[in-house]
């Protein structure tokens, strides 16, 4: 849980949003185009960089 909620705030500070718990379920919906899903995916990447290189 110590690594979510490290991932959690560096995705909240890229505007990428997440329930607040580890154990809570995300959502896509077709609401979510291509672009939105390819801009989640990057920033999540750039927050588990953050999160696992110290």
């Amino acid at each position: 849980m110590d690594h979510f909620k490290k991932m959690h705030l560096e995705c909240l500070k890229r505007g990428v949003y997440f329930g607040p718990s580890g154990y809570e379920v995300g959502f896509i919906s077709s609401a979510h185009t291509d672009a939105d899903l390819d801009y989640a995916a990057g920033k999540m990447e750039e927050s588990l960089d953050v999160v696992f290189s110290g």
